[in-house]
């Protein structure tokens, strides 16, 4: 302010000294924000004022809109809590703000930019539902994913959609928690049923990768047993015969004992008989 003063005071040189009296406090007939001391020996000459009081205008609302820009790069990065704890004091600042231009004078442009600085301010918890919304959107589209990769067996693509779908569901379980909002509130427990099937999925597809390994160690041991006709001593052939059998039954008790899905279950009873 002072220094705006200033160049406001020397912007015409050529102004005789006459023009130069007692500052009566006022700008465009209204009185000065209190925290704004006139400069001793200030012009009091009209054209000057206008001028100070459109700058200090302008700069009320750059700031309050820069102010909006903060909150709303700490919502898009996930800082919700914080941004929520700047709201309050914008608000306060929008309300300020739209007092001092009321005083000021009546320019409609800086009362619309403020009060577009007020609707931004007010789509802050809206914004952060959305962002929610499309972290869980993500989610849901790699459990898609997964659950295709359970019906392929591509055990590694469904694993590592299901590790991106808990990655996703839990950016969005800590934005919730930091919005510390109603939405999230009922919002939450469906979260929470998406994370259990995440959870399920993983479970199913490694133990689909484990009854694999075992469907391989068997086929790879049942077919020694179609050379043993070839060995000409019936004792070599009997050791050999019981060691594929201790092997297979080796990688059948490695299999967990949790397997509930019937069609693997159905598998493991099909090794078994081999």
């Amino acid at each position: 302010r002072l220094i705006t003063s200033v160049e406001d005071q020397y912007a015409e040189t050529d102004v005789s000294d006459s023009t130069h009296g007692e500052s009566d406090e006022t700008t465009n007939g209204a009185a000065l924000s209190p925290d704004i001391e006139p400069l001793a020996g200030a012009a009091d000459d009209a054209t000057t004022d206008e001028t100070h009081t459109d700058r200090e205008k302008a700069r009320l609302v750059a700031g309050l809109e820069a102010t909006c820009d903060r909150i709303e790069t700490l919502v898009e990065s996930g800082v919700v809590a914080a941004a929520n704890d700047r709201v309050p004091a914008a608000r306060a600042a929008v309300s300020e703000t739209r007092d001092a231009l009321n005083t000021l004078s009546s320019d409609r442009e800086l009362r619309l930019r403020v009060d577009d600085a007020e609707d931004r301010l007010d789509a802050i918890p809206f914004k952060a539902e959305a962002q929610y919304d499309d972290l869980v959107s993500d989610g849901d589209a790699h459990v898609t994913t997964a659950q295709d990769a359970v019906e392929t067996g591509d055990i590694d693509t469904g694993l590592e959609a299901c590790e991106n779908a808990r990655a996703a569901y839990r950016a969005a379980q800590d934005l919730g928690q930091s919005a510390d909002a109603e939405w999230f509130t009922a919002k939450e427990a469906a979260l929470h049923d998406r994370v259990e099937t995440v959870e399920s999925l993983t479970e199913r597809l490694e133990h689909e990768r484990q009854v694999q390994q075992a469907e391989e160690t068997v086929d790879t041991l049942t077919q020694r047993v179609p050379s043993l006709k070839e060995t000409s001593q019936p004792g070599d052939a009997e050791d050999i015969m019981q060691s594929v059998v201790e092997d297979g039954k080796n990688a059948l008790a490695r299999l967990p004992t949790d397997i509930t899905a019937s069609e693997l279950e159905r598998r493991v009873s099909h090794l078994r008989e081999q």
